[in-house]
This record gives structure tokens, C-alpha cells and sequence, in this order.
């Protein structure tokens, strides 16, 4: 069970905020299975159930995970021991060492106890009122995590206010898409090293599986540190990635000419093998998140704050068209162009394709090419 992964999430969602009150510190009177049985093999009892104002509440969400429980062959201390450990109880999960000391058992007695529960779910475990409690945490998000307990009683899905990392470990034991912190961090990762950077509306449609809302995804974002926000409404963002499109286009650009115009850099990005094409505003904001680079914001130039080695930066293909360019150019037509790379034993065909592909070349008219920034 990957309890501090749901409670990262709590966290990372807000929840584990406190308000007026605390489910920390005062414990929610939920009653836990079998609380009271004498053995730890004795059966639930019918005066287990949840019982509110008097009536037979058998229709919550307290007696759909108790019941969870016993179909799983967990009764007495056992099932007392597993609900502490996930949830069920009402009071959130709780560590191996405090949920089997409660009942006097070792931590490895409930890790194979808590495994006879994962069995159980593995064949398919239906659970409504749960969905319905995972609904209710999610649309809340982020209130503080008392409140979302409230909420979901409020709701009639419970008899009494119920922990919210309960209601998600239950729904990750059977399934249920619940909120990931990480997951959305990877995939921002992969998005930004693609395009240089992404948005919320491109994940909130990667993630829609999940159920996540936008707004719960920005929350998600907004409580991990290695997020950069580009504009006010923070729709878009970068996160540090390793190498990236961008990052690397920029280098080969700037590894020839130290100073580019940022309409220079969004058009030699565009051209690239790999494009990155982002909005202008947001393209000028991202550049701002590189370190080694400085922009001008007056005349919207773009500078390398220390010198980069095209011998590093660039291929070998490329190296040498910058090399015939300086040479025989500094305008060069498509056909001459290939020639001359052919005669420096390059292969043609490659030659051809990276005229139109590398950032460090611009296209100056139809046909005829100049190395990026040798006007300048």
C-alpha cells in the first residue's frame, strides 16, 4: 500500500490543512469492525453497522468498506487492525507499527494481513458509495482536509465525517482514478521536454481519464517546487527537464551568434527537425527561465551569458554547413549549397534536408538560405 503517496497527495491537494478542527489531533467517532470482539476470529456482529439517530444505516460508506472487510476473511482484530492501517476506519491510514499495535499485532503480522485485503480486491470489488466519496474529494479540493471530511457526510455518503486519504486509498485499491501528484509532474515533464513548455489545458485533456478537473491540476502544480509559471493566469509552465527541444535549439542558435532576436529564436525553433512552436508572449517568458540566457525585454533580444562551443552544441553535418555558409556565402542557393557540402564528402540528401530542418540556417527567399544572425 503506498500510504505516504496518499498522503502526498492530501498534501499536495491542500487537504492536510487544518481549519477549525483536526482530524490529527481529535480522531472522528467512526466506529472501526468488530470493535469490542473478544478473539481475533470472532465474527462481525450485526451491532457493528453504523447506526445514526437511531436507524439502520446500512446504505454508507462506513458499512460498504466494513463489509469490504469481512469478504475479505478479515474479522475481529484483524479487520480492526487492516481498516486502522487503510482507512476504512474513518481516521485515515495509519503507519504498520501503530496499526498493528493497537491490536497487538507486529508490523509484519499486518503487512500480511493488509495483502489478504489487496487479494481480495485483485477479483474485482464494487464499490458505489466509495465512488461517490471520491467524487466529493476531488470536487472539493483544496479545502482543508477536516472540511472534506464533513462534506462527504454532508453528502449523506457517510454516517459521520469521513478521512479523505481513507476514501482514496479505498478507491486506489479498487481502481479508481485518484489524484496523483506525480503523475501529473511526469507528464508535464515529458510535455515540456517536447515543446518546450505546456499548459494546463493540454494536461487537464492528457489526465482526463483520471477525472481531474483544470483547477485541481493547477492546485496539484501549484504545491510542487520545481514548477515555473510563464503567465498571470497561470495556464502555462515549464518544469526543469533534462536536454529538451527548446533548450537545445537554443544552444545550436546561440553557439553561432551570441545575440538573436526572439522572432529570430521562435523561427529558427519552428524550423527545426523537431519544432517548437509556442506562443510568442510564452516564448518570451520561457526563455527567461534558462539561466545561462538574458533577454532584453526593450528590444525583445536574446543573449547567451557565457560563450557555447558549436563543436558541442552542433553536429558534424551542421558544423560543416555553417563552415561552407561563412566560406562561400553568406547567401547560398539550395542547389549550390548541396553542392558544395557534397564536395566537402558530405552526403547530399542530408545535406538537402538540413537546409530546411536546423535552426542555425534561415531561409532568406525561396530557395536560398544564410546562416541564423549574420546580419547582425
Amino acid at each position: 500500500m503506498r500510504i505516504r503517496t496518499l498522503l502526498c497527495t492530501l498534501t499536495a491537494l491542500g487537504y492536510g490543512r487544518k481549519s477549525s478542527g483536526s482530524i490529527d489531533a481529535a480522531p472522528l467517532p467512526v466506529p472501526m469492525p468488530g470493535r469490542g470482539s473478544p478473539g481475533e476470529d470472532a465474527e462481525l456482529s450485526p451491532s457493528a453497522r453504523i447506526v445514526n439517530e437511531g436507524n439502520r444505516m446500512e446504505h454508507t460508506l462506513e458499512y460498504e468498506l466494513e463489509q469490504v472487510i469481512v469478504d475479505a476473511r478479515l474479522v475481529g482484530r484483524q479487520g480492526r487492525a487492516v481498516s486502522r492501517r487503510v482507512g476504512f476506519d474513518g481516521h485515515g491510514p495509519t503507519t504498520l507499527a501503530a496499526a498493528g499495535g493497537a491490536e497487538g499485532y507486529t508490523r509484519e503480522r499486518v503487512r500480511q494481513l493488509e495483502r489478504r485485503l489487496h487479494d481480495h480486491f485483485a477479483h474485482g470489488v464494487d464499490l458505489p458509495l466509495t465512488q461517490a466519496a471520491l467524487r466529493v474529494v476531488k470536487s472539493s479540493a483544496p479545502a482543508p482536509r477536516i472540511d472534506i471530511a464533513h462534506a462527504i457526510a454532508e453528502a449523506g455518503i457517510a454516517a459521520r465525517p469521513f478521512d479523505p486519504a481513507g476514501v482514496i486509498c479505498a478507491a486506489e485499491l479498487a481502481g479508481m482514478a485518484a489524484a496523483d501528484p506525480e503523475r501529473a509532474i511526469s507528464l508535464a515533464r515529458a510535455l515540456v521536454a517536447r515543446h518546450g513548455a505546456t499548459s494546463i489545458t493540454v494536461l487537464t485533456r492528457k489526465l482526463e481519464s483520471s477525472g481531474l478537473t483544470a483547477p485541481m491540476i493547477r492546485r496539484l502544480l501549484e504545491h510542487h517546487g520545481d514548477v515555473t509559471w510563464l503567465d498571470e493566469e497561470q495556464e502555462w509552465l515549464v518544469v526543469p527537464v533534462r536536454g529538451g527541444r527548446a533548450a537545445t535549439g537554443l544552444r545550436k542558435m546561440l553557439s553561432i551568434a551570441r545575440s538573436l532576436t526572439l522572432a529570430d529564436v521562435d523561427e529558427g525553433l519552428r524550423r527545426s527537425a523537431r519544432p517548437v512552436t509556442l506562443p510568442r508572449g510564452i516564448l518570451r517568458a520561457m526563455c527567461t527561465t534558462f539561466d545561462w540566457i538574458s533577454l532584453d525585454r526593450l528590444s525583445d533580444v536574446v543573449t547567451s551569458k557565457v560563450p557555447l562551443d558549436p563543436a558541442r552544441t552542433l553536429s558534424p553535418l551542421e558544423r560543416e554547413l555553417v563552415r561552407i555558409f561563412r566560406t562561400d556565402g553568406p547567401e547560398l542557393a539550395f542547389g549550390r549549397a548541396v553542392q558544395l557540402a557534397a564536395d566537402a564528402g558530405m552526403n547530399p540528401t542530408s545535406a538537402g534536408l538540413y537546409l530546411g530542418r536546423t535552426p542555425v540556417l534561415r531561409t532568406v527567399s525561396r530557395g536560398r538560405y544564410a546562416v541564423r544572425g549574420a546580419f547582425a
